[in-house]
């Protein structure tokens, strides 16, 4: 490739937020959505083209305080092209941003001092896709989406790298500038400020870019607008995006350079001639990690601020012996805090007759009648007991009973009051149909506490809903393994997730690792699949093994469904082999990948290989938050048979290997050591890198 670039169709397109009060907890009246009005409408704006990248369209939309906000462009996207999103929230310490279903995630930049904040995701469009996208955040907050098609983009790694700029509070002007790996690339230039008041008329143009239409909704508790700038710039430099702010009240800002790759190029990062970009500030430097800490004394010697530095989900145990550890994951930085309790069946029960007392487990201290409890036809409640223990043993509760469903009530709430720290229920042994909440139980409540499958479904929704903080549960279809009854829990606003224990494999000898017997593994990749459609996450809770093989086995099944918004891992298992101090955080889960050339959506067929063979390769891969190059992940679930690898797109000259354990003592260790092997052995898999 020449050293001379050539830099066209530059784009600047520019979006602010701002409010009356900023933060998470500022009260902000709501705004309606609004486009603006028709003389400065961003439809009627001059969008820059160029030899082969072409802005086709933009469209913004703003919202008051939400939790959700929906965007759409202004006429139908082209399949094939490419939508980029700015995703903005008046709060820089919103920590739970979603992006849509089977959209990529770029990056994020947080303005130092809370005020704003934006991410960025892309999606390549798809034939008979409704032109409708939903974006969501944790807690109410001022948002904003702008959303931008461009044709002629590369559709396997359409992105070049982001640069980022903030600055804190007070005048001046936010510069990101970036040095383009190909020619021809397209700028994206975004700017955001929060202001406390109105936006004034401090805007200067900066050198080398020309000002476009503003966009203004009414009021100042939200004043967001977007502006397009365009100019043409050449020369093998740097680009820079800067947006100089001199007027009204001092501000926060932040500042975004997105770079796209032309269609036909190589893609940034080590795609072939082009140089690694340097990692954005906020380059993820581990997948969504879901980790015990102080449950049942896994992680329990290990420091808050190690655990929210390497996970983002930690569940606890539900008692004042633990309930510390969700003070000082949060208090660290963590993301969310959970606590487990049995919502639909209990142990440490007396007996399995009417009359009996209480059960001793956390609702069943808390039910004052027999009747929130399931019974047989005579009378007897409905039990099981699996190994004889004392823990095992359990009674269901009629969860359809306003007995059982206060109960729920009372101990969510009360564990709340006591540690506010607490965000999340994970609710076992719920979320199921009614065949399966019955199967392997030595009676059962058919004809009596329930009556029908419908009558089960609502009785489990009024459940959910009494707990004081969505829950995340662990029900499924018994036959798909999808979401029960075609996803009636996850529509709920009080669902947060499913967590799919025993995934890819199971320690029940008669069934060992999920392969392609019985379409297991499908089964368990689109059961994950399904529950990310609904934006919720989706949990790998593998339980099988810590052994090597099955970690390469497990990570690289769980590629073929990961989404970097809804996927999340978890980690149970003791990595160390040591039970006077069990820790669980593996070293793979800081190797995260992005830009996937495919993205199944509902079923994982699409990445089919033939032979029992599937892969899934990503055009920029990260380790510890530094870019590595192209990666894929390829298994073969064959349960009998060795297979050749299958032909990829790109090529790779190292394997992962993993040895040790727990990355906390020291042991752990996940490098790219090994050779690409010329096969697969029966239920294997294996991480290739460029």
């Amino acid at each position: 490739m020449s050293s001379y670039r050539t830099l066209v169709s530059v784009a600047l397109l520019t979006l602010a937020l701002a409010a009356c009060h900023g933060g998470s907890g500022s009260a902000l009246p709501p705004v309606p959505q609004s486009h603006g009005p028709s003389s400065s409408d961003v439809s009627t704006m001059s969008l820059p083209s160029g030899t082969s990248l072409t802005t086709v369209q933009i469209n913004n939309v703003g919202s008051g305080p939400a939790t959700s906000i929906n965007a759409s462009l202004r006429s139908a996207p082209t399949p094939g092209n490419l939508i980029v999103a700015a995703f903005i929230q008046n709060d820089g310490t919103e920590s739970s941003l979603h992006g849509p279903a089977g959209w990529n995630y770029i990056a994020r930049i947080d303005q130092g001092v809370n005020y704003v904040g934006m991410a960025f995701y892309w999606h390549v469009v798809q034939s008979g896709e409704a032109n409708s996208y939903t974006f969501t955040a944790g807690s109410p907050v001022a948002l904003g989406v702008n959303l931008t098609e461009i044709a002629g983009a590369n559709s396997s790694s359409p992105i070049d790298q982001a640069q980022f700029f903030n600055l804190s509070r007070g005048f001046g002007s936010t510069t990101a500038s970036a040095s383009p790996a190909n020619s021809g690339e397209l700028a994206l230039s975004y700017f955001a400020q929060y202001t406390g008041g109105n936006l004034g008329s401090g805007y200067a143009s900066a050198s080398g870019w020309s000002w476009g239409s503003t966009v203004n909704t009414a009021g100042n508790a939200i004043a967001w607008e977007a502006q397009v700038r365009n100019t043409l710039t050449s020369g093998s430099g740097s680009i820079s995006g800067s947006e100089p702010w001199s007027g009204g009240e001092n501000s926060a800002q932040v500042n975004a350079l997105i770079l796209i790759n032309p269609s036909g190029s190589s893609g940034g990062g080590g795609g072939g001639g082009g140089p690694t970009p340097t990692p954005a500030p906020n380059a993820p430097n581990h997948v969504q990690v879901w980790a015990y800490y102080g449950l049942n004394g896994d992680n329990a010697n290990i420091s808050g601020s190690t655990m929210a530095a390497n996970a983002d989900y930690i569940e606890t145990g539900d008692d004042k012996v633990t309930e510390h550890f969700a003070a000082d994951f949060k208090n660290a930085g963590g993301k969310k805090a959970v606590v487990y309790v049995d919502g639909s069946a209990q142990s440490y029960c007396p007996g399995y007759y009417w009359g009996a007392p209480p059960c001793g487990d956390d609702l069943g201290k808390l039910m004052t009648s027999e009747y929130g409890y399931a019974h047989d036809s005579s009378g007897n409640r409905v039990y099981r007991n699996s190994s004889g223990g004392c823990c095992q043993y359990q009674e269901a509760l009629d969860i359809g009973n306003s007995n059982a469903q206060n109960a729920l009530w009372a101990f969510t709430s009360a564990k709340v009051a006591v540690q506010p720290a607490i965000d999340l229920f994970f609710t076992d042994q719920s979320g199921g149909e009614l065949g399966s909440f019955t199967y392997g139980w030595a009676n059962t409540p058919y004809g009596t506490t329930f009556s029908s499958d419908a009558n089960f479904q609502n009785a489990q929704i009024g459940m959910f809903n009494h707990s004081y903080k969505p829950v995340v549960f662990n029900g499924r279809d018994y036959i798909s393994w999808g979401p029960s009854y075609n996803g009636a829990y996850m529509q709920l606003s009080n669902t947060w997730g499913f967590l799919f224990e025993n995934c890819w494999g199971e320690t029940d000898p008669s069934v060992g690792i999920y392969g392609d017997y019985a379409n297991r593994w499908t089964r368990n990749a689109n059961s994950l699949l399904a529950t990310q459609s609904y934006g919720k996450i989706a949990v790998c809770h593998p339980e099988y093994s810590t052994g090597q093989a099955f970690r390469l086995y497990n990570m690289a099944s769980w590629w073929m469904t990961y989404d970097p918004n809804y996927s999340v891992m978890g980690r149970v298992m003791d990595l160390n082999n040591n039970s006077g101090d069990p820790r669980t955080l593996a070293p793979e889960d800081a190797i995260v990948p992005r830009n996937p050339t495919v993205s199944p959506t509902t079923d994982v067929s699409v990445l089919y290989k033939g032979n029992s063979v599937y892969a899934r390769e990503f055009g920029q891969c990260y380790q510890n938050g530094s870019p590595i190059g192209p990666c894929a992940a390829v298994v073969n679930t064959s349960t009998q048979w060795y297979q050749s690898m299958p032909s990829l797109s790109n090529s790779y000259s190292r394997s992962l290997a993993i040895s040790g354990g727990d990355i906390t003592s020291g042991g752990g260790r996940a490098s790219f050591s090994g050779s690409v092997p010329s096969g697969l052995n029966p239920t294997s898999g294996v991480i290739l890198l460029h």
